[in-house]
């Protein structure tokens, strides 16, 4: 049962690992649902009795899930929010399960081989990736090949520097066969060279760490047991002290040594060979700070957690709901174009968007989990759940400055919790099958959560295939294709930025050119309002006047009652209002678009030059002259901006602000401002260009 298990569990992730980007974030979370069901399944069916197993950290966990889940009602981003319910409710319910399965040497054993084994063919996949395509970073398969200057090495890190632990476990303890010792040490320098090519700072300092704290470890234990660390545990449980053939500190110190010098080998021979087609990055420089972005990333790390320290002092309790920094942020945002998903700190992001208890209770699991283990831990030294147990502390750790707890990584650092957990002394539950008793009501209950997660889950990837299918044909231009893809996935329950993509599709369509603007006019409506109704397609011209009206109108809290905190919302709208179309001859006016472009900036000053522009141009269009304050303001974030466009911070020549800084500047009448940053764009984007092998 136990190898079943496991076997489900590398399933999953090996599908989140190919494909949590390619194929899309929600598509991962259909295999971890599943995986949860089929556990429930082979638990059911294989097993007559189950003794689950509850400690104080599953009581803190299913407290922190059932206010997480709570939050999800208020949330400004319910559609994006799917992914993170999916996540923490099905890590609760594999929490529940594993602590309740007998676990021996051999099974973890076998589960470290095979994520090895995974790890390992992800990282050697990235080494021609990595030395065939002009990705910044080493990404392995945490990639999407079409978006070659997008870079999701921090994710990478993140999955590697959980399984690291288990690696160098499996290299240095003492094995019966030379090949199985090779192996091992030629699988840990593989990992170790995608890892420092990721040039993830964070998930190296983490890293370090816990090899600091392993050390503390094993000079504290290292007299009371002497071959443990080699070979900590006989098929009995107990520890197998083999006298005869002991390891040696020379013999460990010898492979530790073999690692490194195979993984200085692989390290330069792969940035050798990608020299010779693109840029690289130094790993000295990077960790001194000194590459392309210098010590920005940890200042705009710093501005992220003042920001969230911000936003939780004004919304304690309940925060924003899910998903919902990246509309919260820009209000208390102070650098230009910094914007994020999230604060870069797994706390933070909870207490932002959950509120503060929520954080606090997250917090007392993973407490609960260090002091269950460290107690577990000096009765039973290197038992190999110390190395499961590093590896999440390590995930955990670079966590504290990032977040990359995608489908794959937050899934194992779950299972390596509740694999460490089920070596705890905790209160047991026992549930028989032919006994209909309130446990296994319950029981099922989590049986039929799980698979109604599966079906929700199964719609959504169905649909969401569809959706991504009628965004590439609007890229391509073909306006039918993308019509009819974007139409059959209206039927997504969670539709996200849906409504904008098929107004788009609907203007590309000439022959339809009236009735397009009409939807459009509704879509944006839809979009911005969050009018429901069964078919927002069916509002009439003055039923749409009247609603929007509404919402303009300063004596109705629509704005404020709705939680609108999409900037760009806001300004797609104004953009329609001030171009002329079917608003307009319905009397709507430049005013109003002045109105939306103000609500815009309000709500986010510091990313999107779009929104100054809009704003000056409408006010322009009812013949307002410019206010001198307002022009002095637009004129100091345009300096501001010049830097960020030179140091092409956060890909700035992708964005729309360097055509909209030019038409700043040209409406100001300041040609010789605006040539000169039309050629700081200009070679930005040559850089840009030959960096990434791509053309602009």
């Amino acid at each position: 049962m136990v190898r079943i298990l496991f076997g489900l569990v590398l399933a999953v992730e090996v599908f989140a690992v190919f494909f949590n980007r390619v194929g899309g974030p929600l598509l991962s979370h259909i295999a971890l649902t599943g995986i949860t069901f089929l556990i429930l399944c082979v638990c059911l069916i294989r097993r007559k009795e189950i003794q689950f197993k509850f400690s104080a950290a599953h009581a803190f966990y299913f407290i922190f899930l059932a206010l997480f889940l709570i939050s999800f009602l208020w949330s400004l981003a319910p559609s994006y929010g799917l992914n993170e319910i999916l996540l923490f409710a099905n890590a609760g319910i594999l929490l529940a399960l594993l602590p309740a399965i007998s676990f021996s040497e051999k099974d973890i054993n076998l589960f470290s081989v095979f994520l090895i084994a995974l790890a390992v063919g992800t990282t050697l996949i990235g080494y021609f990736i990595y030395t065939g395509i002009a990705f910044p970073r080493f990404t392995a398969t945490f990639v999407d090949l079409k978006e070659t200057f997008r870079s999701t090495g921090n994710d990478y890190a993140n999955f590697i520097l959980l399984i690291l632990p288990v690696a160098f476990w499996q290299a240095l303890k003492r094995h019966n066969r030379i090949t199985t010792v090779v192996l091992a040490v030629l699988a840990a320098a593989i990992l170790m060279s995608g890892f420092l090519l990721s040039f993830s700072r964070a998930a190296w300092f983490s890293f370090i760490g816990i090899a600091l704290i392993f050390a503390v470890l094993f000079f504290i234990k290292r007299g009371k047991n002497i071959d443990a660390v080699a070979n900590p545990m006989s098929s009995r449980g107990r520890y197998n002290v083999d006298r005869s053939s002991p390891p040696t500190t020379v013999v460990i110190l010898t492979k530790f040594a073999a690692v490194i010098i195979l993984t200085t080998m692989f390290t330069g021979g792969l940035q050798a060979v990608r020299s010779q087609k693109f840029e690289t990055i130094s790993i000295v420089k990077k960790l001194l700070f000194q590459a392309d972005e210098g010590a920005a990333s940890a200042s705009n790390r710093l501005e992220f957690w003042r920001g969230a320290v911000q936003i939780i002092k004004d919304k304690p309790l309940f925060g924003g709901g899910v998903r919902s920094f990246r509309y919260l942020f820009p209000k208390y945002q102070k650098t230009f174009g910094i914007i994020e998903d999230h604060p870069h700190n797994i706390f933070l992001k909870i207490g932002v968007e959950n509120g503060l208890p929520v954080a606090l209770f997250f917090m007392a699991f993973l407490i609960a989990v260090a002091v269950a283990i460290f107690k577990f831990w000096s009765r039973n030294p290197f038992h190999p759940v110390l190395f499961l147990s590093l590896g999440a502390l390590g995930a955990l750790a670079h966590n504290l400055l990032d977040f990359n707890f995608v489908a794959s990584n937050f899934a194992l650092f779950i299972v390596f919790i509740g694999i460490s957990l089920s070596f705890v002394p905790a209160l047991s539950l026992r549930v028989k099958r032919s006994n209909p008793k309130m446990p296994f009501v319950i029981f099922i209950t989590l049986f039929a959560v799980s698979l109604a997660l599966l079906a929700l889950s199964a719609h959504e990837g169905y649909y969401n295939a569809d959706f991504k299918r009628g965004r590439a044909a609007l890229e391509q231009g073909n306006s039918d294709e993308a019509v009819k893809f974007l139409e059959r996935a209206r039927k997504l329950i969670f539709s996200r930025d849906l409504v904008t993509y098929l107004a788009d599709a609907y203007k590309l369509q000439g022959d339809k050119s009236k009735w397009a603007v009409e939807h459009e006019a509704g879509i944006l409506f839809v979009s911005i309002c969050r009018f429901w109704g069964n078919d927002e397609f069916l509002f009439d011209s003055l039923s749409i006047k009247k609603a929007i009206l509404s919402c303009m109108d300063d004596n109705v809290a629509e704005l404020d009652s709705v939680a609108l905190y999409n900037a760009e919302n806001f300004a797609r709208l104004g953009e329609r209002i001030l171009s002329g179309g079917f608003l307009v001859r319905q009397g709507m006016n430049a005013k109003v678009s002045e109105k939306l472009f103000s609500r815009a900036l309000e709500l986010d000053p510091k990313n999107n030059l779009k929104y100054y522009y809009g704003l000056l141009s409408a006010q322009k269009k009812q013949g307002e002259p410019v206010d001198k304050i307002f022009k002095q303001e637009v004129l100091d974030l345009l300096a501001e901006y010049k830097i960020v466009l030179s140091n092409n911070q956060k890909l700035t020549v992708l964005t729309e602000n360097p055509a909209y800084a030019v038409k700043l500047y040209d409406f100001f009448g300041m040609k010789k401002e605006s040539e000169n940053l039309r050629q700081i764009w200009l070679k930005e984007m040559i850089k840009f260009s030959v960096k990434y092998g791509t053309t602009i």
